[in-house]
């Protein structure tokens, strides 16, 4: 039976990867209570980001913890705890995160190592809101009708999904209708969401307004909106705001061109994996487009972090930064000082760290108008 739950887990990561209700490693801990007590996961790959170009076999060796050896999903704090202590004694350097994420091709735990690097420009989030403005009660039963829903639609097997509307609809009649039901909330009280989106201090219910106003209709003021979650102080936040503009740029090359993507690129060097597995998610599907000044704030701004991460074991998670590396080694290297034109203008890259850059948002004004 072990084959067959770690089956299951492999296809709810999937899912999670573009749906997002739920958490990996949650459905991990939350399912192990169902299987044997000696459940376990095998670790299928240790992966790094953010060491700086320090020896990457050399940090494995010092883990203790191994591909090939197994895990509990009960021993997730534990994991983190030794892996921060040992990072600490064999490099000096702080662990800024530990992300236990599931699965690879074989069902595999994979294991993300973040390093802080206090001589690198840090990555900065929008202050902490101190509103209490809240979702209301449909709000979020609507919500947990379609949670409940995709959970059952996982449990079944059903994990296909329509994406071409803008936001995420199921295969699975009922996860399907539910998900309708969002979407036309979503649509009629899109002003509300943003605001709790914007300005409540509750940080579950900014994580659910950013899933929620995913399902409204496709907006200037809904985009504008999820950049700026896309800088939340909250992880969870940040990872539900982008995904849903993933969603978007991937539905029409209209949508994909209103999102200025240099306002993600400081993601990528974040310390957090979700940050960086979110960001490039997005900027694989607008480097396509080749837009010359996007390509340069790449190469310019994050060509180290994406070798990090295209090096990466599970090609799930590699692939897009390999995409982006190849589109930038088959466009011209340009300076972005040097190049002007409707689109990019004569704009240095954003120096900057918040998505919600006014200075970005005001030179691309014309596009944000409703």
């Amino acid at each position: 039976m072990i084959q067959t739950e770690l089956d299951v887990l492999r296809d709810v990561s999937v899912r999670l990867e573009s749906v997002g209700i739920l958490i990996v490693f949650a459905i991990l801990t939350a399912t192990a209570t169902a299987f044997s007590q000696e459940q376990s996961f095998t670790i299928g790959a240790i992966d790094f980001f953010g060491h700086g170009g320090l020896d990457v076999d050399r940090l494995r060796a010092a883990l203790p913890l191994h591909e090939g050896e197994k895990v509990s999903p009960e021993s997730k704090e534990k994991i983190v705890a030794l892996v921060t202590q040992a990072i600490k004694r064999a490099t000096g350097r702080e662990v800024g995160d530990v992300a236990l994420t599931c699965c690879d091709e074989r069902g595999r735990l994979l294991i993300y190592i973040g390093l802080r690097d206090e001589s690198a420009r840090q990555t900065a989030y929008n202050t902490a809101p101190r509103g209490s403005t809240r979702l209301s009660p449909t709000a979020i039963k609507i919500y947990r009708d379609v949670e409940r829903a995709l959970s059952n639609a996982i449990s079944k097997g059903v994990l296909g999904e329509d994406d071409s509307q803008g936001y995420a609809l199921s295969v699975d009649p009922e996860a399907r209708a539910r998900q309708l039901a969002l979407h036309e909330y979503a649509t009629r009280n899109a002003k509300s969401v943003r605001r709790v989106l914007a300005s409540t201090r509750d940080v579950e219910q900014r994580q659910i307004a950013a899933e929620i106003l995913g399902y409204a209709d496709r907006s200037r003021q809904q985009i504008r909106a999820l950049i700026r979650a896309s800088h939340d102080v909250d992880s969870g936040v940040r990872n539900n705001a982008i995904r849903a503009l993933v969603v978007l740029a991937r539905s029409s090359r209209e949508a994909s061109a209103i999102i200025p993507g240099e306002c993600f690129i400081d993601l990528l060097n974040s310390v957090i994996w979700t940050d960086r597995n979110k960001s490039i998610a997005l900027l694989a599907v607008l480097s396509t487009e080749r837009d010359a000044r996007l390509l340069a704030c790449l190469r310019e701004q994050a060509l180290t972090s994406l070798v990090e991460m295209a090096r990466w074991s599970y090609a799930g998670h590699a692939d897009n930064a390999r995409l982006i590396i190849k589109v930038l080694t088959t466009q011209k290297k340009t300076s972005v000082s040097s190049r002007s034109g409707p689109r990019t203008g004569r704009r240095s890259c954003p120096t900057r760290k918040a998505c919600n850059l006014p200075a970005v948002l005001s030179s691309r004004r014309e596009e944000f108008q409703e």
